[in-house]
């Protein structure tokens, strides 16, 4: 909240009609500009809040339901209508922010990376022995199919060796059958 404060000073260039009168009217004016400011505080935070949108988390959960789905399935059996109904968003908003489903899946390994790298670093830290890295490295591999086997039904795999398979796969077939 702005305040304002009352100057009590004369001038000596005031003119005498300003004089007792004017600390009344411009006591009032104050209130005035109070009310004023609260107004224009109140109708600037609507602005911003305008401005600013809606929060959404549609971005992440696209993210997320496309990295899961790729996993558990394939990049090929799964579509952007599956991902957007898994996801609760429609298929406007996966455009907003993705321009194809290539693009939401490499988005998707990159920000699965970002949040498992630093585990992986403590794994492969220089600092361990290299057999307890190997041995961390298994007992984590383990574990991680273990929790998705009971999650999926079924072990899915390394996702990344998996999309890379997939993909180098029906690249060689397209390159086959265009020549």
């Amino acid at each position: 909240m702005c305040r304002l404060k009352w100057n009590e000073e004369k001038r000596e260039d005031s003119e005498p009609k300003f004089g007792s009168q004017r600390k009344t009217v411009s006591r009032q004016g104050l209130s005035f500009v109070r009310s004023t400011l609260r107004g224009f505080q109140h109708r600037q935070s609507c602005i911003q809040i305008k401005l600013m949108g809606r929060t959404s988390d549609a971005k992440e959960k696209l993210l997320d339901v496309a990295f899961r789905l790729i996993w558990d399935n394939s990049y090929g059996s799964v579509s952007i209508d599956h991902m957007c109904q898994r996801a609760k968003v429609n298929k406007r908003t996966f455009y907003h922010f993705f321009g194809t489903k290539a693009d939401l899946t490499v988005a998707a390994y990159e920000e699965h990376w970002k949040q498992h790298q630093q585990h992986l670093d403590r794994i492969f830290s220089a600092q361990v022995p290299p057999l307890e890295r190997l041995k961390n490295w298994c007992s984590h591999i383990y574990q991680r199919q273990k929790q998705k086997a009971a999650e999926y039904g079924h072990i899915c795999g390394c996702p990344y060796a998996s999309i890379g398979a997939e993909v180098a796969t029906s690249m060689r077939q397209s390159l086959w059958t265009s020549s």
